[in-house]
């Protein structure tokens, strides 16, 4: 089986921070970079 690679999105939320909480960002959910945390509990 191949490897799979990050594609670009990947690479660009593994440098990014929760912009409520600072915790490492899981994505980009309502118009800022928001771990599944706060993404679920302030619907940012």
């Amino acid at each position: 089986m191949k490897p799979t690679s990050m594609n670009e999105t990947d690479r660009l939320i593994m440098n990014q921070l929760c912009k409520v909480c600072g915790e490492p960002a899981a994505g980009y959910h309502f118009g800022a970079f928001t771990c599944e945390g706060c993404k679920t509990k302030f619907r940012i």
